[in-house]
């Protein structure tokens, strides 16, 4: 079985995922009625991305290695943008 290759399998797997992150953000800003739909392959990148984000930090935790105030915050804001994303996909 064959696969086609397009232009996203030639990104690196984090960029595509902070591109896809950075449409929903800029996509969240705009009215309802103007917003494109995500795909589930874009919200699956995106979703996977900020789970590794909270995965990371759960680890550091973990081993006793404190989180700065910023990556509480990128923790946060992956928990917002999941929860985003969620939302989107059953609308």
């Amino acid at each position: 079985m064959t696969h086609a290759i397009d232009e996203t399998d030639l990104i690196e797997p984090e960029r595509l995922a902070e591109c896809v992150i950075d449409d929903v953000i800029s996509d969240a800003r705009r009215p309802q009625s103007k917003r494109r739909r995500l795909t589930i392959r874009e919200m699956r990148q995106a979703i996977g991305f900020e789970l590794q984000l909270v995965c990371v930090a759960a680890s550091n935790v973990a081993q006793g290695i404190e989180l700065s105030a910023e990556d509480v915050h990128r923790v946060w804001a992956a928990s917002e943008r999941i929860q985003w994303i969620w939302d989107e996909g059953l609308a």
